[in-house]
């Protein structure tokens, strides 16, 4: 008995730094998972992708709950453990995403909370506070994709990670596409292509290979991202109406040399009251490639009067 109890006391302390507790909600077509880190003002935190796994944010997360704050990490539905029976566009889809976040903040006991979304993860919390905006206390978007999915927005960000890339990166990026593409792609192939897809989005290409273990980190859930992009192309994903309407504090986090920077700018200016910081010598992930210039920024958002 006591082997037992020190063995939890000792997983209780070496997990200190990582999740406070891992829980699960248990719903129609499986559960859902989340993490917590801290204790305080509860802040719903949402990976990108669609599709990342939540490891890709849990540095952020741990560092939400050292600073007095309650960070609630979710593994969207489709990812890491949180996978629906069945599989398909009956349980991946925008309603379906709402409904886990409603889900689980009223197995948390909360009415409402801040929400920080990353890229994907902006995009939904963007969307679920205009579908619920008594639910959402505030919004802070990290490099968010799109508030309308049209050809423009999509031609204007290919344009932009082309332009990152020479000739001869073209080449090579094409070939390990093709590779993968293939019945005879290896690890090694999809390795590089996810190296590849990653360099046009940073500032600093030759931190890639340290970078990629971080953004990486977990296993993606690509087929999560086609159904719910195939969801939102179908339903003609638009917030440009709605979104004007919440008149909560909005807060844009973006590295001034992400490729999508320009929808954060876009949303500026359909949102004239948002903050919007810019981190500089930055592209898609400024928690990873700017770190100390990230969270002094999230600081001040989240503690306006020290």
């Amino acid at each position: 008995m006591k082997t037992g109890l020190l063995l939890l006391l000792s997983f209780l302390i070496f997990s200190g730094a990582r999740a406070q507790r891992m829980d699960s909600i248990k719903y129609a077509h499986g559960y859902l998972y989340f993490h917590t880190y801290g204790s305080g003002e509860p802040i719903i935190v949402l990976t990108g992708g669609p599709g990342a796994n939540y490891q890709q944010l849990e540095e952020v997360a741990v560092n939400l709950g050292k600073k007095q704050h309650r960070a609630i990490l979710l593994e969207q539905r489709g990812t890491g453990r949180s996978m629906p029976q069945p599989f398909d566009t009956s349980t991946i889809n925008l309603r379906a995403a709402h409904s886990d976040l409603n889900l689980l903040l009223d197995h948390l006991k909360l009415k409402q909370a801040h929400f920080l979304g990353h890229s994907w993860g902006a995009m939904l919390a963007m969307s679920f506070a205009t579908a619920y905006p008594a639910r959402v206390k505030s919004l802070m978007l990290v490099d968010p994709g799109p508030f309308k999915l049209d050809r423009a927005v999509n031609e204007t960000y290919s344009h932009n990670r082309e332009a990152r890339l020479n000739p001869q990166d073209r080449q090579a990026l094409a070939e390990v596409s093709r590779k993968v593409r293939s019945l005879n792609a290896t690890p090694a192939d999809q390795e590089l292509y996810y190296k590849w897809e990653l360099i046009p989005v940073l500032y600093d290409r030759t931190q890639v290979d340290t970078l990629i273990t971080k953004i990486n980190k977990g296993a993606l859930g690509p087929k999560m991202g086609g159904l719910m992009f195939q969801d939102l192309s179908k339903k003609g994903f638009d917030l440009s109406r709605k979104l004007p309407l919440f008149t909560k504090p909005i807060h844009i986090i973006t590295g001034s040399q992400d490729p999508g920077a320009f929808v954060s700018y876009e949303l500026k200016i359909l949102l004239p009251k948002a903050h919007l910081h810019w981190i500089d010598k930055s592209g898609h992930f400024p928690m990873y490639e700017q770190t100390q210039q990230f969270y002094a920024t999230l600081d001040k958002i989240l503690n306006p009067n020290p």
